[in-house]
């Protein structure tokens, strides 16, 4: 007999995607940020639809961004690369595999010089989203069609994203490296909003979890409410 998870009867909010009674708009309204630093986040046709994808929820927290569609062979959805900043001075493309390295936990006067020159200028930032071998293709593609330069983040802080497996402990999901480059670009964003930005985060993924049968629900760090709970067991029922 073929299981049947009771959720599928369960709407879905249209922005956050997660189910309506553990929907976290408002909490992502809350966080809204007017960034100076533009990002651009190219996310790959299939990702974009993924209930696990976190670039949507981030980018639903900064006010400064495009959001653009990767679809190869699809010239319809496929973005159109001219929309891209292509300033190599300006520029850069984040990206966890190459590129110049910086570390987001050192204080911005302890720096490299190296480090210094190629990040004082930056007012854009490209972010390719997908799974890690669409990443790896559209980033290439990126590259070398605009000419911007890659960085990667380091950080002491490892990934919290639970929901897929990682290639890479010290690799971040996409939520967690905005948050790091907010944290580092961002001059006068406060310790509490990077903070509140990751308990956001943690949020997401501890009800994905609850909701795909894999935690229970004593073991979340943020606790349901009554409307949630009336809708939900603390289990995934199989009939």
């Amino acid at each position: 007999m073929k299981s049947k998870n009771i959720y599928s009867k369960i709407l879905r909010c249209q922005k956050c995607f997660l189910h309506k009674p553990l929907c976290i708009c408002e909490d992502i309204q809350r966080l809204l940020y007017a960034n100076k630093i533009k990002f651009h986040f190219v996310i790959h046709r299939k990702e974009w639809i993924t209930t696990s994808n976190t670039a949507r929820i981030v980018a639903m927290t900064l006010s400064n961004k495009e959001i653009y569609t990767f679809a190869d062979g699809n010239p319809h959805e496929h973005l159109d690369l001219n929309k891209l900043p292509n300033d190599p001075n300006k520029t850069v493309i984040m990206f966890p595999l190459t590129g110049l390295e910086i570390d987001v936990d050192v204080d911005k006067k302890n720096l490299s010089e190296n480090a210094k020159i190629n990040t004082e200028n930056i007012t854009d930032i490209i972010v390719p989203d997908g799974n890690w071998n669409n990443t790896k293709r559209m980033a290439k593609k990126l590259h070398i069609a605009i000419k911007a330069p890659f960085i990667t983040l380091k950080s002491d802080r490892l990934s919290k994203y639970r929901l897929r497996k990682q290639p890479d402990l010290k690799f971040l999901s996409t939520f967690e490296a905005v948050v790091q480059a907010i944290k580092f670009f961002e001059e006068d964003v406060s310790k509490s909003h990077i903070e509140n930005l990751f308990d956001l985060f943690d949020k997401f993924v501890d009800r994905s979890l609850w909701v795909n049968g894999r935690i229970l629900e004593q073991d979340l760090k943020y606790p349901l409410d009554k409307t949630a709970k009336q809708f939900f067991p603390n289990k995934i029922i199989h009939l």
